[in-house]
C-alpha cells in the first residue's frame, strides 16, 4: 500500500498571509513619503547617533508620544507604530523639577526629526487651504523671560545638537534659533520679545505658562509705563499660538503645548487643565515631581514640605490651595463658616426668598448693596449679631498704663447674599434690588439697623428707603481695607456663620487678592460682587454697637 501525504490548507492561514502581503505592499507604497524610515522614540532618545540621553519615564514618554504625533493615521499604520488619539493641545501640569524643559527639548527635536524623515515635509503636513509655495515649517518655545529662554532652554538645546551625529549634519545653530534642512526652524522666544507673527507654527511650547503675567498685570505696566519692553500676557500668547497652529495645519497635526507647575488654584495652567478634561482633542497630565522625574523621590522634598506646606503642595504635588497673595488664606476657617447643613433662604430658580424665610427675632439687620459699575452683576447681603460675647483684652490708658478691660464682640450670622445678573445684551434692573430689600423688611419682617451703598447709581434707592424710615449711608469697600478686615477678623475667629453659598465660596473668595497691602482686588476674569456685599454688611454690623437695641426700622 502506498501512502500519500495530503497537505491540509487552513483558510485562516491563507487569509493571514494575504493580509501580511497587503501590509508590506502598503509599507512600500507609503514609504514613498519618506527619505528614510524614522526610528522609534526610545531609539531616538537614547541612541548616541541621535540624542544619547537617559530614557524617558513612562509619564514623560506618553506625553512626548502625544506631542510628536504629526504623521497621518495611514502613515502610522504603515510604520507599525501604535495609533493614539489625535490631539491639538497638551496641558502638562507637572511639579517643579520634573524635567519639563528636558521634555520640551525632546518634543521639539523629535518633531524636527520626523519632519526631516519626510521627502517633502511641507507638502505632507500643511493644511490643504494653506497658501501654496510655503517654504518654512516653524517650531517655537516661549519662556517667561529672556534669561530663561537662553539659559534654561536654548543653551542645553545647542549642546544636544552639537553632540548628535544626526543633527550636526542637518542643523545650523544661529543666535536664537536652529535652522534645520528642508526649511525647518526651531525658535527660542520669550514673553518680552516681539510677537512672532508670520511664522508657520506646527508646534508651540508655552513653558511655565502659569508664571506669565495676566492681562490685568500687563495693562497696569502699560498704564504706569514701568517698562520699555512690555511682556505679552499668558492668554494673549495662548490665543496667538492656537490660532496660528490651527490655520496652518490639520486638526491633530499641529500642537500647542502648555507646561508649568501651578502657582495657585485657578491660575492659567490649572484652569486649562480643568477645561482640557472635557475636550476630546486635548491631552492632559497632572503629576507630582517625583512621579514624572525618575531621578526624584518624595523624600527628597521633605525639607521643603516642612518649611512651607502650602508652597510644597503647589510646586511639587501640583495641588495648590490659595495663592501667597490671597486675602483669605485659611481655607479651613472658610469651610467651617459656610455650613452645608444650613438651608439656603433663596430659591435658586426664581432668585427669590423661600416661603419659610420670615423673621422670628428682634435682632437688627445690617446690609450692603454692591451695584456693579459695568452693570452686569450686582449683589446685596444682610447679616445680624445673634449673640454677644465678652472678651478680656489689654488696652493702654491715658496715663500710659496697660490695663485689662472687657469688651463686647458680636457673633455674626449671614442672613443672605443675593446676586442680580443682567440679561444677555441688557443691564441690571435696579428696581429688582429695591423690591428685594422691601420684601426682606416689610413683608418678611426683618428690622434693618443700617444699609449702605457703594454710591454708584444708588440715589433713588436711598431716597426711597429713607422715606420708609430706614437708615442708609454710603460705604466703599474698594477704597480701603476696613470692611474686608472686619469680615476676615470674625471669620478667622470663628465668629461668622452662614449657609453654603457655592458661587461665593468657590468662585469669589479663593480669588480675592491682597493688592500691595492697600486694597482687596479680584483676579483677572473673576468677580467679587458678592464678597463686597458680605464684607460691607459684616462691617456695618460690627461697627454699629447696637445689635439688639432700639429699632430704627419702621414697618
Amino acid at each position: 500500500m502506498r501512502w500519500v501525504k495530503i497537505k491540509v490548507i487552513n483558510a485562516a492561514d491563507v487569509f493571514d498571509r494575504a493580509i501580511t502581503r497587503l501590509d508590506k505592499l502598503e509599507v512600500r507604497r507609503s514609504s514613498s513619503v519618506f527619505e528614510f524610515e524614522p526610528v522609534s522614540l526610545e531609539t531616538f532618545v537614547t541612541d548616541k547617533s541621535y540624542l544619547g540621553l537617559p530614557p524617558l519615564s513612562p509619564i514623560q514618554r506618553e506625553a512626548v508620544e502625544y506631542a510628536t504625533q504629526i504623521y497621518k493615521p495611514e502613515t502610522m499604520k504603515a510604520l507599525g507604530w501604535k495609533s493614539i488619539r489625535p490631539t491639538s493641545e497638551l496641558v502638562l501640569c507637572w511639579g517643579k523639577g520634573s524635567g519639563k524643559d528636558f521634555v520640551a527639548r525632546v518634543m521639539l527635536l523629535r518633531i524636527a526629526y520626523l519632519l526631516l524623515a519626510l521627502r517633502n515635509p511641507q507638502g505632507y503636513v500643511y493644511h490643504p487651504d494653506s497658501p501654496c509655495g510655503v517654504e518654512r515649517i516653524d517650531m517655537l518655545n516661549t519662556a517667561v523671560n529672556k534669561e530663561q529662554a537662553v539659559n534654561v532652554f536654548f543653551t542645553p538645546l545647542r549642546k544636544y545638537i552639537s553632540q548628535s551625529p544626526f543633527f550636526r549634519a542637518r542643523a545650523q545653530v544661529l543666535v536664537s534659533e536652529i535652522k534645520f534642512d528642508k526649511g525647518i526652524y526651531l525658535i527660542s522666544g520669550h514673553s518680552e520679545a516681539e510677537a512672532q507673527e508670520g511664522l508657520n507654527l506646527i508646534a508651540v511650547v508655552l513653558d511655565e505658562i502659569a508664571a506669565f503675567k495676566t492681562d490685568m498685570e500687563v495693562q497696569d505696566l502699560k498704564r504706569l509705563k514701568i517698562r520699555k519692553n512690555m511682556p505679552q500676557s499668558a492668554s494673549s500668547l495662548y490665543d496667538f499660538a492656537k490660532s496660528t497652529v490651527a490655520t496652518r495645519f490639520p486638526l491633530g497635526m499641529g500642537k500647542v503645548i502648555l507646561l508649568s507647575f501651578p502657582r495657585f488654584k485657578g491660575d492659567f495652567i490649572t484652569t486649562k487643565y480643568e477645561e482640557g478634561l472635557k475636550k476630546k482633542h486635548v491631552y492632559v497630565s497632572k503629576h507630582a515631581t517625583y512621579e514624572v522625574n525618575p531621578t526624584k523621590k518624595k523624600s527628597d522634598f521633605q525639607e521643603e514640605m516642612d518649611d512651607n506646606l502650602q508652597r510644597y503642595q503647589a510646586r511639587i504635588e501640583c495641588n495648590p490651595t490659595l495663592a501667597e497673595d490671597a486675602f483669605f488664606k485659611n481655607e479651613l476657617a472658610i469651610f467651617r463658616a459656610f455650613k452645608k447643613e444650613l438651608p439656603s433662604p433663596i430659591d435658586g430658580y426664581s432668585n427669590r426668598f423661600k416661603s419659610w424665610f420670615i423673621c422670628k427675632d428682634n435682632f437688627l439687620r445690617y446690609g450692603h448693596v454692591d451695584l456693579s459699575k459695568n452693570r452686569d452683576l450686582a449683589a446685596i447681603a444682610f447679616c445680624h449679631a445673634p449673640e454677644v460675647i465678652t472678651r478680656n483684652t489689654e488696652r493702654q490708658e491715658e496715663d500710659g498704663v496697660n490695663r485689662t478691660v472687657q469688651i463686647d464682640i458680636p457673633m455674626v450670622n449671614l442672613d443672605f447674599v443675593m446676586y442680580f445678573k443682567a440679561p444677555h445684551g441688557g443691564e441690571i434692573d435696579y428696581s429688582q434690588i429695591l423690591d428685594t430689600i422691601l420684601d426682606f423688611t416689610e413683608v418678611r419682617g426683618f428690622p434693618i439697623g443700617l444699609i449702605t451703598f457703594d454710591g454708584y447709581q444708588s440715589v433713588y434707592m436711598k431716597q426711597t428707603l429713607e422715606k420708609k424710615g430706614i437708615m442708609v449711608d454710603d460705604l466703599s469697600v474698594d477704597r480701603t481695607r476696613d470692611a474686608y478686615e472686619s469680615w476676615q477678623d470674625v471669620l478667622y475667629e470663628g465668629r461668622f456663620t452662614s449657609y453654603y453659598v457655592p458661587y461665593l465660596v468657590e468662585e469669589e473668595i479663593p480669588f480675592l487678592i491682597d493688592f500691595k497691602g492697600k486694597k482687596i482686588e479680584h483676579r483677572q476674569g473673576r468677580s467679587k460682587d458678592g464678597c463686597d456685599a458680605v464684607a460691607g454688611a459684616v462691617h456695618n454690623c460690627i461697627q454699629s454697637n447696637n445689635w439688639s437695641g432700639t429699632q430704627v426700622w419702621a414697618a
